[in-house]
C-alpha cells in the first residue's frame, strides 16, 4: 500500500507501478489530501490486505506522521518511510536521503545567495547521502524478522 498526497505531482507513481509490475506485486494507492483523510485511506486500502504501507514524502504526509503510525500499529502495516524521523518514531523502517547532510548543503547555497549569486545560477543538486534506518522494536512488536544481511546494511538500527 503506499500513502500518497493526491495534491501533488503523480510521476513517481507511474514510475513505482512500473517496478511493481517487474517485481510482479501488487501496488495498493490510498491517496489523501489532508491528515482527516487519512483514517479513511486505511480503512479503505485495508480491505484489499496490503503486506506493508509506503508513505511517500509531502508534507501533508509528515504532519500526519503520528496518525499514520497509529494506524499502521492499529491495522498491523509495517509502515515504510522516506526519512528517518518516521523510523525513530516507530515506522519499520527508512530508506531515503540524509535530512542532516541536505540542511548542511543548503547552507552553503544560502551562503552563495547572500554574497550575491543569484539563485538560478545555481545548479539543482541531489541528495548524496542516503541512509537505511530500521526499527527492531516495531518489527518485534509485528513479529517480523529482519534478514540479517539488512541489519549489516542499515546506517542506524533503533533498539
Amino acid at each position: 500500500m503506499v500513502l500518497w498526497d493526491s495534491s501533488l505531482d503523480r510521476a513517481p507513481l507511474s514510475k513505482m507501478d512500473v517496478a511493481a509490475r517487474l517485481l510482479k506485486l501488487r501496488l495498493i494507492l490510498a491517496e489523501t489530501r489532508a491528515p482527516a483523510d487519512l483514517e479513511n485511506a486505511f480503512r479503505l486500502a485495508a480491505k484489499q490486505k496490503p503486506q506493508a504501507l509506503l508513505v511517500m514524502q509531502s508534507p501533508t504526509l509528515d504532519a500526519g506522521k503520528d496518525q499514520i503510525l497509529a494506524l499502521g500499529a492499529e491495522y498491523r502495516l509495517p509502515v515504510i518511510a522516506v526519512f528517518a524521523s518516521f523510523t525513530a518514531d516507530g515506522a519499520l523502517l527508512s530508506y531515503g536521503p540524509n535530512a542532516h547532510d541536505l540542511v548542511a548543503r543548503s547552507a552553503v547555497y544560502v551562503d552563495k545567495v547572500l554574497q550575491g549569486t543569484k539563485p538560478g545560477d545555481l545548479p539543482i543538486q541531489r541528495p548524496t547521502k542516503f541512509d537505511l534506518v530500521v526499527n527492531s522494536r516495531t518489527a518485534k512488536a509485528l513479529g517480523l524478522t529482519i534478514r540479517p544481511s539488512v541489519m549489516l546494511r542499515a546506517d542506524e538500527v533503533i533498539q
